[in-house]
């Protein structure tokens, strides 16, 4: 889930590169609202992973850790070696008591809403 949460922002960085070569004003605020929609869906996963952090959601298969009462030795063995080296259902680091996830989550839709409010102002001013 943290690398999911990197390819918006992959996504984002190309499309303002692409803007900025362009420079045709159509395009760029077709670009702009893209880039808005991104910085949601990465809000969005930001949340999910945040979620699975806490325990409010189901984590993805392969990156949880549920480990079962009752395995064999060898069974717990495999389990370990075939599991990834950091779960998605546990936060590496608290700041102020969010996850980085959150965190992650509260400055992508902080983004959205700031890049929302500068298209329509560029809009309404006709740029």
């Amino acid at each position: 889930l943290c690398l999911y949460q990197r390819y918006p922002y992959l996504a984002i960085m190309v499309l303002g590169v692409a803007a900025f070569f362009l420079r045709q004003p159509k395009l760029m605020r077709a670009l702009a609202v893209l880039g808005v929609l991104l910085f949601l869906v990465d809000g969005g996963i930001a949340f999910y992973h945040a979620g699975v952090e806490a325990g409010w959601f189901p984590g993805l298969s392969g990156c949880s850790n549920k480990a079962g009462q009752g395995q064999t030795l060898e069974e717990m063995r495999r389990a370990i070696m075939e599991a990834p080296l950091v779960t998605c259902d546990q936060a590496m680091i608290h700041v102020l008591g969010l996850s980085m996830a959150a965190w992650n989550a509260i400055g992508a839709w902080t983004l959205a809403i700031a890049s929302g409010f500068l298209l329509i102002k560029i809009n309404k001013r006709g740029g």
